[in-house]
C-alpha cells in the first residue's frame, strides 16, 4: 500500500520503508532559545556597532552604526537559530511510520520508551479540535488545534497539529469524527441545557489535558499523512 497526494503541503509518501517524522519541532528548548538569540543579537550588535563606529570614521554617528549593528546581529543570530540550532536540537522524541505500523519513540526516558500501533490490528480513534483564541508566534488566531488519539490494547498515543479551518475541513472524517471542544463558558452552559453533550465535552476536555502534557506535535503534512492511514484502518469510538 502506498499513500501519495498532490497538495500544497507535500504529504509524505508512506511506503514499506519507514518514514521518520519530526515531533515537537518547536519544543520548549527551542521556544526559549530563539528569543534569547534574538535579544543577544540585538544587544551584541548594538555594542559592537558603537565600538566599530569611531574606528572607521570619527565623524560617523555612533548611534547610527549601533542601530545598524543591532539589526545585523538580530538577523544573523536568528538565522543561526533557524538553520543550525533547530535542525540539530530535536525534542528527544521521534515518530516512524510505514505500511505496517506507527511507532513513537521517546529517547528522553531511560530505558527509551516505544509506543507502537499496528495497522493490521483493530484500534480505536478519538479526535477533537478547538480554535486557537489568540495569535501565537507561528499560529494565527482562529486556527484549529486538531488532535487524534489512537488506542490499541494498552498502547495509546496522541498526535496533533495546528492548521487553518479550511485545511481542517479537508481532513478525512473531519465532520463526523472530530468533536468540537468548546470554550469553558459554553461547556458550563451545556451542563444545564444538554447534560449528554456536557458529558461528552468533559470527556474530551480531559483528553485535551493529556494532549497538553504528552501529545506529539507534527507538521501539517505529516499529520495529514497519518490521518489518511488512521481513517483507513481505525475504528471511530
Amino acid at each position: 500500500m502506498t499513500i501519495s497526494s498532490e497538495n500544497t503541503h507535500g504529504i509524505p509518501e508512506i511506503t514499506d520503508s519507514p518514514t521518520q517524522m519530526t515531533v515537537d519541532a518547536e519544543h520548549i528548548g527551542i521556544r526559549t532559545t530563539m528569543p534569547i538569540l534574538a535579544i543577544g543579537g540585538l544587544i551584541g550588535g548594538f555594542i559592537l556597532g558603537g565600538i566599530i563606529a569611531p574606528l572607521i570614521d570619527d565623524a560617523l554617528s555612533t548611534m547610527c552604526m549601533s542601530l545598524i549593528g543591532a539589526t545585523a546581529g538580530l538577523v544573523i543570530l536568528t538565522q543561526i537559530g533557524e538553520r543550525v540550532v533547530k535542525p540539530m536540537w530535536n525534542s528527544g522524541r521521534s515518530l516512524t511510520v510505514d505500511t505496517s505500523n506507527l511507532a513513537l519513540i521517546d529517547h528522553r526516558r531511560r530505558p527509551k520508551h516505544e509506543t507502537t500501533i499496528y495497522w493490521r490490528d483493530v484500534f480505536d480513534v478519538q479526535a477533537w479540535y478547538f480554535e486557537v483564541p489568540t495569535r501565537k508566534s507561528r499560529v494565527s488566531k482562529g486556527w484549529y488545534c486538531t488532535s487524534v488519539r489512537v488506542i490499541q490494547d494498552q498502547e495509546k498515543l496522541i498526535f496533533y497539529t495546528f492548521m487553518s479551518p479550511e485545511e481542517a475541513q479537508s481532513l478525512p472524517h473531519f465532520s463526523d469524527w472530530f468533536i468540537h471542544l468548546r470554550k469553558k463558558k459554553e461547556r458550563q452552559e451545556l451542563s444545564s441545557s444538554d447534560p449528554h453533550q456536557a458529558a461528552i465535552q468533559e470527556r474530551y476536555r480531559k483528553l485535551e489535558g493529556l494532549r497538553w502534557n504528552d501529545g506529539a506535535e507534527l507538521k501539517i503534512e505529516d499529520f495529514l499523512a497519518l490521518m489518511n492511514l488512521v481513517a483507513q484502518h481505525g475504528r471511530y469510538e
